[in-house]
Parts: structure tokens; sequence; C-alpha cells
């Protein structure tokens, strides 16, 4: 029961990770994208200034230089952001992957899956702080 449970949560680690994955191709894409952008506008600007050219060209060119570049820090905050969640669900797969072969291992070992009622456990855990050897004693039977 265990074992399965700790599965399916692998499973959905997994599902999650390929969607942010996914999610970071398509930010990292916007990126590169609005830099490319950036760059043209900037060059486009930098071309266009001559005596007889009117002066709105460049404060258009000005407030679209500032809006890509304020999209170029929203996606590298993304990017970073996700990088972390990444980073998170990298560490969690891989203490699961652990937890699954430690309980395969137990299930192996004892040759069959434990299973104690929640009441049984319970019972247990009232008395372990005043008398922690009779729940040693105790746990030791459900075993």
């Amino acid at each position: 029961m265990i074992v399965d449970f700790l599965k399916s949560y692998e499973d959905e680690l997994r599902a999650e990770k390929a969607d942010i994955e996914e999610s970071l191709d398509a930010v990292r894409t916007r990126l590169l994208e609005s830099e490319k952008f950036l760059d043209v506008i900037k060059e486009e600007t930098a071309e266009v200034f001559t005596d007889f050219t009117p002066r709105n060209i460049n404060s258009k060119n000005k407030e679209r230089i500032d809006e890509t570049e304020a999209e170029i820090a929203d996606y590298t905050q993304q990017i970073s952001a996700m990088e972390n969640r990444l980073s998170g669900i990298e560490d969690r797969l891989a203490q699961t992957r652990e937890a699954v072969l430690e309980a395969t291992s137990f299930t192996t070992r004892s040759g069959k899956y434990v299973s104690i009622p929640k009441d049984d456990l319970l019972n247990i855990t009232s008395y372990i702080l005043s008398d922690p050897m009779r729940a040693k004693i105790e746990l030791e039977q459900l075993l």
C-alpha cells in the first residue's frame, strides 16, 4: 500500500516536472525572441536618427525598448522561479525513489505487507511518551 502510494506520488512529480520543463522551454524561447527584438529596435533607433527625422519615432521606439526590457526582466524572473521549482521537484523525486526502494526492500525482507489498524497505532501513540518501553513492545508485536 505504501509502495503504491509512493509510486503514484513519483508519477505525479514526473508529470509536474515535465509540465514545468515544457513551460520553461516556452519562456526561454520568448526570452530569446524578446532579446532579438530589442536588438532590432535598438539598431533601428540608431539608424533612423537624422536631422530631418521627427522625434516621435525615437520616442515610440524608446517606449517599445522600455516595454521589451520589462518583458525580458519578467521572463528572467519566471525562468529563475521555474528552475527553483524544478530543482525542488528533482529533490523530492530523489527522496521518493529512495523511499520506494526502502519500502520495497522492507517488504521483500519481511515477506509480507505490514498492515496495522489505525486504532492500534493511535493507542500506542497515546502512551509512547509516558512508557516508551511498552510502546516498543507493542510495536514489535504488531510487526
